[in-house]
């Protein structure tokens, strides 16, 4: 935004009009532009030039000292996202489902002997996240109290609230009756 006023005399509490309509190479005061007469100035005009000015700020309802705080806000933003930017670029940003330590659940087969008798839900946490192998997608494992550890399972293999793990559940236990 081109500004239309000067903060050179700020400290004695006035302000300079240095736009556009201004005839002259310097800015001048509001005495000043009031006793200018020259062809190609109009006083109306820069009137309403400041005051489109004027309340186009008042429209955004925000004080001065809030547009200084979200110029702030906006500058250390753009400073944390542009890394992050690039690394999605580069394909170096992987976005995880959940975090280490998470509990998540998991659908684990129950045996009898030698033929799986039914299916059951694990809660288990995730101990560490392994990015790389042929496929460069995270795989998790994980540690349950009850079973020991999960290897190398991708999202999808494991949920993380047990009502959906419940829901998926029913969803194969309806497959395997309706088969």
């Amino acid at each position: 935004m081109e500004r239309i006023t000067n903060e050179n005399h700020r400290e004695l509490g006035f302000f300079t009009y240095s736009g556009k309509l201004n005839p002259y190479s310097m800015p001048l005061t509001i005495g000043e532009l009031a006793g200018t007469i020259c062809k190609d100035y109009s006083p109306k005009k820069i009137l309403e030039e400041v005051f489109a000015r004027l309340a186009a700020y008042e429209d955004t309802g925000l004080t001065p000292e809030e547009v200084t705080a979200l110029q702030m806000s906006s500058k250390a933003l753009k400073e944390e996202a542009i890394p992050l930017l690039r690394a999605k670029i580069e394909g170096r940003l992987v976005v995880l489902p959940c975090k280490v330590t998470d509990t998540v659940y998991v659908l684990e087969p129950v045996f009898n002997g030698e033929r799986m008798d039914s299916v059951q839900i694990v809660s288990a946490q995730i101990d560490h996240v392994t990015i790389g192998g042929t496929t460069g997608k995270p795989v998790f494992d994980l540690c349950s109290e009850k079973s020991g550890w999960h290897y190398s399972l991708e999202p999808g293999q494991f949920f993380l609230k047990r009502e959906i793990a419940e829901a998926v559940l029913r969803q194969q236990k309806g497959v395997i009756d309706n088969e």
